[in-house]
């Protein structure tokens, strides 16, 4: 009877344990129920974040495996390149890349590959799947990182690809291209308002140098060509005499072509062929190109039209250009003028190039060639006033002209004209 009563009891001990134990396992059950609903919840919102992203984010979203080739792309893909995100996967990542920016940007994935410096941010030109003729490939700044696994104690890490993030900036590009071109542009116009000022006070000069200096001038000439009659001189004093009035005809000379800056031309623009223009003014220099043994290649567009020009200014400006041209060339081993006229690049204007194989022009020297009085010949040989009369009347045409350097080691002389005539402001 008393070992009934002892087993009794321990029973409802063993049956509140057991209750015990079964509460806290359906707790635990209920929590962990919970916990996976809370983190199925979670999932689900990274999902629909992830998801949200790819589908509304206005950059490429990408991540490619160790050889580089796609395993997700997502974002703005579709409507920036016009792939579908299927299309790419699986594809190498050159497969969409400008072939000239292709050994650039495997440079890069490659400093990823191999962990040495890493450049983040760089720019590339993407090919989009249907090409736009008057478009440029679109240019894209890339922002990406390489994925690496837990370096083993033993082990480098190990390289499992690469993500980023590529966003299109064409538009800045090409904003930032035509601020450049109207930078560029403005400097230009600046240059040509202070060359016409420069022009402007030549004139103004040169309207009261030529007739202060002119006059006595004339005077020391008729003295020396009285002296030079004379019966009492010896050979030397002729010779002193002959030096004397060479330099009196070389200062009126100058007198002559600084004049041209005081005096408002009065030929009226006609319409000419530029083509027989440009001829003709070869034809004046043909006895000394033979002379020098220089050879002429010409090259003329036939279908240039007639343009509106004062025709004796042109030849002016265009024989201006051309002598330097054989002066340059002259004594030189390779003795070549090339001239050509063409059509501009904007189509409105036409382009005449007259290039020499002379010696070129000093750097220092290029942004001074049309300056009054500036020239690298001696004393006796040049003014420095020929260029800056050419660059005037090419001026008051509306048009351009400047220099550049060869690659036959000479100096190559552009002028634009335009083909219409130009609105007086």
């Amino acid at each position: 009877m008393g070992k009934s009563r002892e087993q009794s009891s321990v029973i409802p001990e063993n049956s509140q344990a057991l209750e015990k134990l079964n509460a806290e396992l359906r707790r635990e059950i209920e929590e962990r129920v919970r916990t996976e609903k809370a983190l199925n919840g979670s999932e689900a919102g990274y999902r629909t974040i992830l998801e949200t992203i790819q589908e509304n984010s206005p950059d490429i979203i990408y991540c490619l495996d160790p050889e580089g080739c796609f395993i997700f792309v997502g974002g703005a893909v579709k409507s920036l390149l016009g792939y579908s995100p299927q299309e790419l996967l699986g594809k190498h990542f050159q497969s969409i890349v400008r072939p000239e920016d292709v050994s650039r940007t495997e440079g890069r994935f490659n400093e990823r590959r191999t962990g040495n410096r890493v450049t983040r941010r760089f720019e590339i030109c993407l090919i989009p799947k249907a090409k736009d003729r008057e478009r440029k490939d679109p240019v894209f700044e890339v922002h990406a990182f390489g994925v690496y696994d837990e370096a083993q104690p033993s082990q480098d890490k190990r390289f499992l690809g690469t993500y980023g993030v590529a966003r299109d900036i064409s538009d800045s590009r090409r904003a930032e291209e035509q601020l450049g071109k109207t930078c560029r542009e403005l400097q230009e116009t600046q240059d040509m308002l202070l060359q016409s000022e420069k022009l402007a006070a030549i004139g103004r000069l040169m309207a009261g140098v030529a007739h202060a200096i002119l006059n006595p001038v004339n005077i020391l000439s008729m003295r020396l060509q009285m002296l030079k009659v004379s019966e009492h001189l010896n050979e030397e004093m002729t010779d002193a005499l002959g030096i004397c009035e060479n330099q009196v005809k070389r200062i009126t000379k100058i007198l002559g072509t600084l004049s041209q800056f005081s005096r408002t031309p009065k030929e009226e623009a006609t319409l000419n062929n530029l083509n027989e223009v440009v001829r003709h003014v070869l034809t004046l220099y043909a006895p000394q190109i033979k002379e020098e043994n220089i050879q002429i290649q010409e090259t003329y567009d036939p279908a240039l039209p007639l343009m509106p020009f004062a025709r004796s200014r042109i030849e002016q400006a265009f024989s201006n250009i051309l002598s330097n041209a054989l002066e340059a060339a002259s004594g030189k081993e390779k003795r070549v003028i090339t001239v050509a006229t063409t059509r501009s690049f904007s189509g409105d204007h036409a382009q005449v190039v007259i290039s020499d194989t002379g010696t070129g022009i000093d750097i220092q020297d290029m942004s001074r060639i049309f300056d009054p009085f500036f020239t690298t010949k001696k004393q006796s040989e040049g003014t420095g006033l020929g260029l800056f009369l050419s660059y005037g009347i090419i001026k008051d045409h509306g048009g351009r002209i400047w220099a550049e350097n060869n690659e036959a080691g000479g100096a190559s002389f552009f002028v634009h004209l335009p083909m219409v005539r130009q609105k007086e402001s």
